[in-house]
């Protein structure tokens, strides 16, 4: 639990000093999830609640200290959190791909939280964006309103992303008690953890390509 909320206050302090800079706030967000993706799911926290400290961090922040044009700074909270989502599950689903192409599979504990997190993100992602907005204070009807509409437009390509990585996993050998995609072939078991390295592997790569003058 104490290593949750390590985690938790560490997501939140970097977010909300995204978020007051006021600066490229749509891709240091995209990368804060992406990059934190691998932690959340070894801490247990998961996607779901990673998406949850952003969106509480976005109203605690902007009631603090309401921006210039508070739409136009949570809109891009919103489609920062969309971009990281996006680019951790189609991490995980290559990981389960390059996994399998290796002759690999990895531990079925991993595989199962995994699914159960893509689950529970899948259900839960526009609620959890929308009751985000529903805590931030001093904004019209109207404002509300278009950041609402905005968040269900901005999750069309959240939904499709994990939707591709729940079927990899799903269809991954071996440790959800499949049998293999090809008769004889041996898979080698990863250890627990291995899913997750691997997905945090990708995202730093993909990270450092993408924002190389961010990377210290």
């Amino acid at each position: 639990m104490a290593e949750t909320q390590n985690i938790n206050e560490q997501v939140k302090q970097e977010a909300a000093a995204i978020i007051s800079d006021g600066t490229k706030i749509r891709e240091r967000i995209a990368n804060l999830v992406a990059l934190g993706a691998e932690q959340a799911q070894v801490s247990g926290e998961g996607l779901l609640g990673l998406a949850k400290s952003i969106m509480d961090t976005a109203a605690t922040t902007v009631n603090q200290s309401l921006p210039a044009d508070p739409n136009s700074t949570l809109r891009q909270v919103i489609d920062g959190l969309s971009d990281g989502v996006t680019s951790a599950a189609l991490a995980a689903k290559m990981a389960v791909s390059e996994s399998v192409s290796s002759g690999k599979s990895f531990a079925e504990n991993d595989m199962q939280k995994f699914l159960s997190d893509i689950s529970t993100l899948r259900e839960m992602y526009s609620q959890t964006v929308i009751d985000g907005l529903g805590k931030i204070k001093n904004l019209t009807g109207s404002q509300l309103g278009d950041l609402k509409n905005h968040a269900v437009a901005a999750q069309s390509s959240v939904l499709s992303a994990l939707q591709q990585a729940f079927e990899a996993a799903y269809q991954h050998p071996i440790e959800l008690g499949k049998e293999s995609v090809q008769t004889g072939v041996e898979f080698t078991r990863q250890t627990v953890g291995s899913l997750f390295s691997a997905v945090g592997r990708l995202l730093q790569d993909a990270g450092t390509k993408i924002t190389p003058e961010e990377k210290k």
